[in-house]
């Protein structure tokens, strides 16, 4: 924003005489108001909002004298930073206004993907906000939880990979991997081509030519040699029966990241399977099974129980 936008936006204000549901104004004389916390969360989770820092409302939006600019400026940011959950990336800037300065900070509305946007001190359903006139009214616990709701279900794992090819998938992998389906969800796969089945898991996925190309998870737990596309990304474990040191690294679900995994994620541990993520069709599920679906179950056992069906 330009100083001639901070213009228009200040006459708009003094024209309505009070603040809007998108522009916020505050003197910051004293220091950063510890309200503006509430006024990035309510902005960051309503449509995004700009705040004014530096004038003073009841002066009829009029800059302020012993406004420290750099300072406040500093302060914002750090908020941003710090305060809340998720950071909220604002633009600030500093801006010459009819003599005076003010701060302006640009908020972005925060992806639906990650809201709410919350206080930290407070936690999530005591420290988010959204605008209400000219105002910042708290969410309910309902709206909270429906902004949880509105997140939808990540879909990452079937991303295309557009460097891959179906002749990077391990063929022993896929045909045992559909026999398996076809034996246990005759009615979704039977008579399906190859191609077609592996469609219907998400092993494969249109890339951006039109091409089928192996999903990200497709080419994890299917491929050849998956760490030649994601070779910094791959996991690295070991399987922890016994308790880890005090001094390893973190232990997530079972097993740590301490050993690099270079073959297909359910057989690359040269040490007994760690857990993996697993196609597991049953045959009481009403859906097909997805090449997405994740199951701690390792590699041996679960070849050994899908031969016992």
């Amino acid at each position: 924003m330009n100083a001639d936008e901070v213009s228009t936006v200040v006459a708009l204000l003094r024209s309505r005489a009070t603040d809007l549901p998108d522009i916020e104004a505050k003197a910051a004389v004293g220091g950063l108001p510890r309200s503006v916390r509430d006024t990035i969360s309510a902005f960051s989770n309503d449509r995004g909002g700009t705040i004014l820092l530096g004038l003073d409302e009841d002066a009829g939006f009029t800059t302020v004298e012993g406004f420290d600019p750099v300072r406040i400026r500093d302060a914002l940011a750090g908020v941003c930073a710090n305060d809340l959950e998720p950071p909220v990336r604002a633009e600030i800037d500093i801006i010459d206004v009819e003599g005076g300065t003010v701060v302006v900070a640009e908020i972005p509305q925060l992806h639906p993907r990650f809201k709410p946007c919350y206080v930290k001190s407070r936690g999530e359903y005591n420290g988010s906000f959204t605008r209400g006139g000219d105002g910042d009214r708290r969410l309910t616990d309902f709206e909270s939880h429906l902004l949880h709701t509105n997140r939808g279900q990540p879909s990452d794992d079937r991303q295309p990979v557009p460097e891959a090819s179906l002749d990077d998938l391990d063929p022993i992998a896929v045909d045992f991997l559909l026999r398996r389906v076809r034996q246990r969800q005759r009615w979704a796969f039977q008579g399906l081509d190859d191609p077609t089945a592996l469609r219907r898991l998400n092993v494969i996925v249109p890339g951006s030519a039109g091409d089928l190309v192996p999903s990200l998870a497709g080419l994890l737990t299917l491929g050849a040699y998956p760490s030649s596309s994601f070779h910094s990304s791959m996991p690295r474990s070991w399987p922890t029966q016994d308790p880890p040191p005090r001094t390893s690294p973190l232990v997530v679900h079972g097993f740590s990241t301490t050993e690099p995994s270079t073959g297909p994620y359910p057989t690359s541990s040269k040490k007994p399977s760690p857990p993996f993520c697993a196609i597991r069709p049953y045959a009481r599920s009403s859906k097909a099974p997805d090449v997405a679906t994740c199951t701690t179950t390792p590699w041996k056992h679960f070849a050994k129980s899908s031969s016992t069906h």
